[in-house]
């Protein structure tokens, strides 16, 4: 049986990934390809400060709360409900799975991790990103499941970024 394949899109924080991934998701789509899975797009109040994360499933198009910043200003509240949408926007039949993104509770076996699993056990390429400081850990994580390409990310390289992709799509 053949290992899984995963392309790992890592960039630094703050840099653009998901929105890159959304468009690159948008793109793929209108040219035949059968996307899953979910991207996590910024949350934004009246002020147009960011107070979260959003998930967008790429099957369904259903945007749902992910993560609100605590109101004490300590760190992040989670919605469980969305672990479990992000885990049903997992779909056999997919060409591309997205996984946007895996962080310190995918890491540690929480969050998203169930939908990384369930993305490695389908016949699609599963695309993973993450942040350049857990790179190294992801791909240690990723490597025992699965056959593993690491893509670099930086704003600005969309067209270098997406044609890599595409090679990796159709190799």
């Amino acid at each position: 049986m053949r290992r899984p394949r995963a392309i790992l899109l890592v960039g630094p924080l703050f840099s653009g990934k998901s929105l890159f991934v959304e468009r690159l998701a948008v793109s793929l789509g209108a040219s035949g390809t059968a996307l899953a899975g979910f991207v996590q797009r910024g949350a934004f109040g009246a002020d147009c400060r960011k107070i979260g994360y959003d998930l967008v499933g790429l099957a369904t198009g259903a945007i749902r709360p992910l993560a609100r910043r605590s109101e004490a200003g300590d760190g992040w509240l989670f919605e469980e409900a969305a672990f479990d949408a992000a885990l049903g926007e997992i779909r056999e039949g997919a060409d591309l799975t997205v996984i946007d993104e895996v962080g310190h509770l995918e890491l540690a076996g929480k969050g998203h991790a169930a939908a990384v699993d369930r993305a490695l056990s389908s016949s699609a390429m599963v695309l993973i990103v993450v942040r350049d400081g857990l790179a190294d850990e992801a791909k240690k994580w990723l490597s025992t499941r699965a056959e593993v390409t690491r893509i670099r990310f930086e704003p600005g390289r969309d067209a270098d970024v997406t044609s890599e992709i595409r090679k990796s799509l159709a190799g």
